[in-house]
């Protein structure tokens, strides 16, 4: 997925706007999969990293690997427990 920065018009606690990225699938990512999988999942990958990413819509915590399918088993793993 690739993404760009814009600002929010929400401010944050201090009156500052805040920074968000927009994140929208990349062809050919590798993610497709996972998407198919998990639909309530963002999937992504880091431009500056390499590493793959997810972002489960109520766990809260994001989940990294360096490649879709470590994704997937990092996935397998949060949801056995």
């Amino acid at each position: 997925m690739t993404g760009e920065w814009r600002k929010s018009s929400h401010s944050n606690p201090s009156g500052n706007c805040v920074e968000v990225q927009v994140v929208t699938a990349a062809p050919g990512d590798g993610l497709d999969g996972l998407r198919a999988a998990y639909p309530g999942v963002t999937f992504w990958r880091g431009q500056h990293t390499g590493a793959y990413w997810a972002m489960p819509r109520h766990a809260g915590e994001l989940v990294s690997a360096d490649s879709p399918e470590g994704l997937a088993g990092r996935l397998a793993e949060e949801a056995e427990q």
